[in-house]
């Protein structure tokens, strides 16, 4: 994940007659350490991409702001491929790649619509799956569900 700098400005809204301030900055943000609590959560690179089972369900959470959740499968040339992303409990996104790292597909239905791509294989490879949150979305306790078929 890309970090970014990030500025914050504060400045008095009520008594601008005052030259002195006085305020405290609280952050917290969540550390992958702190919550790491599922067998499959190693899986936050390609290179670490948790393998999966056709026709197999897999639940899984998105456990912070920064998480992100690689799968990856074989699959043949020739035949159709449907990937589902249902049960979000907030918005996510769903994205295919090559085992090249090149973007195939995605989808990005907004809010908390399931999400699908369809594809026909090309050669028969691995492929890689990326789930990762809209914004700031996340639950360490609800989980989404994840199918290749």
């Amino acid at each position: 994940m890309k970090r970014e700098l990030t500025y914050i400005y504060v400045f008095p809204t009520r008594d601008k007659s005052s030259t002195k301030y006085s305020y405290t900055l609280q952050v917290t943000y969540p550390t992958k350490k702190e919550t790491h609590h599922s067998k499959l959560e190693s899986n936050d690179t390609m290179e670490s991409a948790y393998l999966i089972k056709p026709r197999v369900t897999y639940s899984e959470t998105i456990n912070s702001p920064i998480d992100i959740d690689w799968f990856k499968f074989k699959a043949t040339s020739g035949k159709k491929v449907k990937i589902s992303l249902t049960s979000l409990p907030y918005d996510y996104e769903l994205y295919l790649y090559d085992k090249k790292g090149n973007k195939l597909n995605r989808s990005l239905n907004g809010g908390t619509k399931s999400e699908y791509i369809h594809f026909k294989v090309p050669k028969t490879s691995y492929y890689y799956i990326l789930v990762r949150p809209a914004r700031d979305n996340y639950s360490l306790s609800k989980k989404y569900r994840l199918k290749v078929e």
